[in-house]
């Protein structure tokens, strides 16, 4: 990753002194890959799984440890990862994003369609950061094709517990819809443990039976 051209002294903060290695190159929305199991048919129910690791001491950390990688082959279509990074002087507060979306190519998801983000034991006091951003930060986050989404996600209802985060869609899911959910935490051991390369690790599931087969 570069900086671009040496720029004249500023009296601010560069944004990577601010972020740290918070990607001015974001991840690419890799997209999902459904469970072979369900390969027969697109109508019968479908999981997607994201997983990526916090360790914050490798080299461009924040775009890098994305260890469930999916294809653009998948079935049905579709995209979901798990995006991460920690702001300096924060270093104890973990943070994720989710974008998630149907393209306008596919079948989105019949009413029903849940997100179950399980906690660690890795990090304390998960805090979700509420209704997802929309189609359009989806797009920056690294959205492959992103011509493809044209809509927001439909509003979903977020409940927590003390050991996971479900996101439930009352709704269907249009083809063409997506956003990013967003959730933050405390890392055990605090701002030293995250600095020295403690692996976090977080994981997704989506569960849904597509619209169309």
């Amino acid at each position: 990753m570069t900086n671009g051209p040496t720029a004249s002294p500023r009296t601010q903060p560069s944004r990577r002194t601010v972020v740290r290695g918070a990607a001015w190159t974001v991840p690419a929305i890799m997209v999902a890959g459904a469970a072979p199991a369900y390969a027969a048919s697109q109508c019968e129910a479908t999981s997607w799984f994201a997983q990526s690791r916090i360790v914050y001491t490798d080299p461009d950390y924040s775009n890098a440890n994305f260890d469930a990688q999916a294809t653009l082959e998948s079935t049905p279509p579709g995209a979901m990862s798990i995006q991460h990074w920690v702001t300096a002087n924060r270093e104890q507060i973990l943070n994720w994003r989710i974008p998630v979306g149907f393209p306008s190519t596919g079948g989105g998801a019949e009413a029903g369609a849940t997100i179950k983000i399980p906690f660690d034991s890795s990090y304390t006091n998960p805090t979700t950061m509420g209704q997802p951003l929309g189609v359009d930060r989806f797009k920056a986050f690294g959205a492959i094709q992103p011509e493809l989404y044209t809509q927001n996600l439909p509003t979903p209802v977020i409940t927590q517990t003390s050991t996971s985060i479900t996101i439930t869609f009352p709704e269907a899911i249009a083809p063409g819809s997506a956003g990013v959910f967003s959730f933050s935490a405390t890392a055990v051991g605090g701002a030293t443990a995250v600095k020295s390369g403690t692996p976090y690790t977080q994981t997704a599931t989506m569960d849904f039976t597509p619209i169309t087969c």
